[in-house]
């Protein structure tokens, strides 16, 4: 007969996982001499069980008492377990007893949401990607929403339900489209993803609508207006000079425009530039000879890249407009060069007449603007800006002195 007696109490426990809970095991010597008790739990893992104490020693007809606190991952599948609690003596080890209880773990549902990219830049559609995850111990199942608080866009999901087991994700594609507007800042739509089961999880994505017409293009074709007007004063001022001289029987002199004739254009490139470029190409079919401060592409994909829709809107213009002059007959060549780097001119100079053999003009177009009051001006901007210009022009005079070109034109910072 055995002299050891184990209970639990309460035998029936219910948690969640992530919670811990707690109960009491009550032993009871019934024998004659002094022994000791251990314990083992069975049906959960050793490192989710605390007993206090841990051993028990017991006098003849005592009873004692440990403390269990049992806790489970947050995690753990949903469902009842059966937990055995094996009590064995240390003076007769084959002396055990078995207290038996019913652990029932509910269910704990709970879905998370991540949006990724959580922000796009783009026109009238976007496309977001919803990774919704089952963190919960139970399956789900889960619709995907959500919601504009203008309720001007609409969305569309695939899927837009699913069925996910404990530690499950899945990725939703999310479209949303909305009317874009045609001018002005950019429209910031601030957007509410959900996930929806039991509870419900959300996030917040941003979409960045561009208007149509952009203020950058907008001041790029006021700019080009205004340099056409500009570029309009020069050709009647050049006409004028060579009238003159015509009427007055000289010969041709160092202002007049000549057919085929090599013409350099600083800051070629922009608004200003371009329009003086067109002008000569229409009036001589002129030789152009561009520079620009930064890397432009080679001749050879200038067509291949008006072509291609990722490329820069600011590009394509530019491009265009480059492919129209040269389509009127003429050529039109790009050099990257700083206008005020002596060594780097001198070779857009070198390398033209190796090419053309000659220079007849220069039009000096370069230039920064950094507009702002003369108090606000610190000496780096100033310098930023008079570089181009006074440098520019004190370079430009000494290479063209050694080119013979007919003349050298210089635009005013106001232009």
């Amino acid at each position: 007969m055995s002299t050891l007696v184990a209970s639990v109490a309460p035998s029936y426990l219910e948690t969640v996982g992530g919670k811990s809970v707690s109960l009491t095991l009550s032993v009871a010597n019934t024998s004659d001499v002094i022994d000791a008790y251990s314990l083992r739990v069975y049906g959960l893992d050793s490192t989710w069980v605390i007993a206090e104490p841990a051993r028990l020693s017991l006098f003849p007809g005592d009873i004692g008492q440990i403390q269990l606190e049992l806790a489970v991952p947050q995690d753990y599948p949903a469902g009842l377990r059966q937990i055995s609690v094996h009590v064995q003596s240390e003076n007769t080890p084959t002396e055990f007893a078995l207290a038996t209880l019913t652990l029932h773990i509910a269910d704990r549902p709970l879905v998370s949401i991540v949006l990724d990219p959580s922000s796009i830049t783009g026109g009238k559609t976007a496309q977001f990607g919803m990774v919704i995850a089952n963190q919960g111990n139970a399956s789900v199942d889960v619709v995907a929403d959500a919601v504009d608080p203008e309720e001007l866009a609409t969305f569309e999901f695939l899927p837009a339900t699913m069925h996910l087991q404990p530690g499950e994700q899945h990725v939703v594609q999310a479209r949303v489209e909305s009317k874009r507007p045609w001018v002005g800042a950019p429209k910031v739509r601030v957007l509410t993803f959900r996930a929806t089961a039991v509870g419900r999880a959300e996030t917040i994505g941003t979409f960045v609508q561009k208007p149509r017409i952009g203020r950058w293009l907008l001041s790029l074709l006021g700019l080009m207006a205004a340099a056409a007007v500009f570029a309009a004063v020069i050709s009647r001022t050049l006409s004028s000079v060579v009238d003159a001289e015509a009427r007055s029987g000289s010969a041709p002199g160092a202002d007049r425009l000549r057919e085929r004739g090599v013409y350099l254009i600083t800051g070629g490139t922009g608004g200003i530039g371009l329009a003086v470029a067109r002008h000569l190409a229409e009036t001589c079919r002129a030789r152009l000879i561009l520079t620009k401060r930064n890397p432009f592409p080679e001749k050879s994909q200038w067509r291949v890249l008006l072509a291609r829709r990722d490329t820069a809107a600011e590009m394509a213009v530019t491009l265009r407009q480059l492919i129209e002059i040269e389509d009127m007959g003429t050529t039109v060549d790009v050099f990257a060069a700083e206008v005020s780097d002596l060594a780097q001119m001198r070779h857009v100079f070198t390398e033209t007449l190796r090419r053309h053999q000659a220079i007849h003009g220069v039009i000096h177009a370069a230039g920064i603007i950094h507009d702002g009051l003369i108090e606000g001006k610190t000496r780096e901007v100033a310098e930023a800006v008079l570089s181009p210009k006074v440098g520019g022009c004190g370079v430009l005079h000494q290479l063209t002195k050694d080119a013979g070109s007919d003349f050298l034109v210089l635009f005013s910072s106001t232009a």
